[in-house]
């Protein structure tokens, strides 16, 4: 209701789950296919290697990646960062390249995370039904705006526009760029301009946008916009009370 209840810092620190200490515990075991892709969470993605200079520890380590990946099993852990961190559930994916191998931390949802939503049907008459030439005109507006170039490389690999290990965070970039020009000119009050290759990142690339402009026309020649103006209604008394004819007397 309407009642403020009280509640401190210190209610809500009382309320936290405690921990003990550091923790990072394999749990179990199970097949990679089992962690569906929207289970994934968190901002960032964990490396694990073994400790320079620590032999063993790489072997063991190595042997336990080789056999996640030949059974293409991943693990269950209990990740808990430092003593006063909540306990988190994530799961190790092993990741090998030719110069390095190594485990990747993904953090995984508990059940309340979980948010599954029904939708209406997006066609429940047939007067939004799209036509065959709708159709047609987005499927060739997806072929066309595809980020898979037709060429290929010389290993024989499709060549991509958009390269996710290539491509950086904007915010991020932008944010380490201030930090940079503010530590080597702190009297500068003036920030650098945008790094054009950045910016470029959120723009289509300009080879699409030509390829794909003779699909863009006929969208928009498919679905037809039209400006539907609404009257508005004046208030007066007459629409509010009635002309007073259908009064009953008193």
């Amino acid at each position: 209701g309407n009642t403020i209840v009280p509640f401190s810092t210190d209610d809500e620190n009382q309320m936290k789950f405690k921990t003990d200490a550091r923790c990072f515990d394999v749990l179990g075991f199970t097949r990679s296919e089992n962690i569906k892709r929207q289970y994934y969470m968190g901002d960032s993605v964990r490396c694990f290697v073994a400790e320079e200079g620590d032999e063993h520890a790489a072997v063991a380590l190595s042997a336990f990646i080789h056999a996640l990946y030949e059974t293409n099993m991943v693990a269950i852990v209990r990740y808990v960062y430092n003593k006063n961190s909540a306990p988190k559930v994530a799961f190790l994916t092993p990741h090998i390249k030719p110069n390095y191998e190594c485990l990747l931390c993904i953090m995984l949802p508990f059940m309340e995370d979980v948010r599954k939503y029904t939708f209406a049907s997006l066609h429940p008459n047939n007067k939004n039904q799209p036509s065959d030439e709708q159709f047609s005109a987005v499927d060739d507006l997806i072929d066309n705006m595809s980020l898979v170039m037709p060429e290929k490389d010389e290993d024989g690999k499709q060549q991509q526009y958009l390269k996710p290990k290539l491509t950086f965070n904007p915010h991020l970039q932008r944010l380490y760029q201030c930090l940079s020009a503010r530590a080597l000119n702190p009297d500068d009050p003036e920030l650098p301009p945008h790094n054009q290759t950045i910016l470029n990142y959120l723009k289509p690339q300009p080879a699409l946008l030509v390829q794909a402009q003779p699909c863009v026309d006929r969208i928009k020649a498919a679905f037809p916009l039209e400006v539907v103006t609404k009257k508005k209604e004046e208030t007066t008394g007459q629409n509010v009370f009635g002309s007073g004819d259908d009064a009953e007397p008193a």
